[in-house]
């Protein structure tokens, strides 16, 4: 292993014990385990009352259910909580310069921090997307999780989640490192997440949903207010995501870089 890649993962194990406070990490838990709740009980209303609806309309329901609750709410507010404090916590609470005075580039503090919220919530989240989307497939029955499309979607919606992770949490990092109170800021991007299906089709580029719903392994409707865009290749997509967590956790490595240490800003 490389000195840079033993000083990243130094770098993360920090964070992680940081991040791994009983209180916080009580509240992650109880977040990402929301929707494996909510599918629980689906799957016991099931075994009680009867089979739901048919098959396709349940799979477009639980679409609807993975981009309302799970995207725009439990991705949303976990990696909030995991990266808009990784280094604004630690300027607010003030020992930011324990870090700053190892021998470690500023740029490696900044990406094994990263590093280590995105294992922590993909760890999360990733995990209670397959939980409920597996759970889901037992209010239906039939086909059972040998179909290679069931398999498909599974892992589809992990794939979401994974992705929902990397660019929030590049959101969240920068955020949290530009601005002293993001607060006003999580708040309309929040808005924006939610109302993302009207705005003009220049303006969704900047929407994290936007992207994963045209990910979703089953087609979604927007509504009938709904500003059309486009379709875009999943290739594309993906690529446009991994761009967007680039930047964010550029412009987190560029502000840390030239930063001087000032626990007043």
């Amino acid at each position: 292993m490389s000195a840079t890649s033993r000083r990243l993962m130094g770098v993360a194990r920090l964070e992680w014990r940081r991040q791994l406070a009983p209180g916080r990490t009580l509240w992650l838990v109880f977040l990402a385990m929301g929707p494996v709740a909510v599918m629980a009980i689906m799957a016991w209303m099931t075994h009680k009352f009867g089979p739901p609806p048919g098959t396709s309309e349940m799979r477009e329901i639980f679409g609807q259910f993975f981009q309302g609750m799970v995207v725009r709410g439990v991705l949303f507010f976990g990696c909030a909580t995991i990266f808009l404090g990784q280094i604004r916590g630690e300027l607010d609470q003030r020992s930011w310069h324990y870090s700053l005075l190892t021998p470690i580039p500023r740029w490696q503090l900044v990406i094994g921090k990263y590093i280590a919220g995105v294992l922590l919530a993909w760890a999360l989240f990733v995990v209670s997307s397959g939980l409920s989307r597996a759970i889901f497939q037992l209010t239906l029955g039939t086909p059972g999780f040998a179909d290679p499309g069931v398999q498909k979607e599974l892992l589809g919606y992990m794939a979401m989640a994974a992705l929902g992770c990397l660019a929030y949490g590049a959101f969240f990092l920068a955020v949290g490192t530009l601005l002293r109170g993001p607060g006003y800021i999580v708040a309309v991007y929040f808005l924006l997440e939610w109302i993302q299906f009207l705005l003009p089709p220049g303006l969704k580029q900047l929407s994290v949903v936007h992207y994963l719903r045209t990910l979703s392994p089953v087609p979604l409707s927007e509504g009938p207010f709904a500003l059309l865009a486009e379709p875009s290749p999943a290739w594309w997509v993906v690529s446009q995501l991994l761009i967007y967590t680039l930047v964010g956790v550029g412009l987190a490595v560029w502000k840390v870089s030239r930063a001087e240490l000032d626990y007043r800003s």
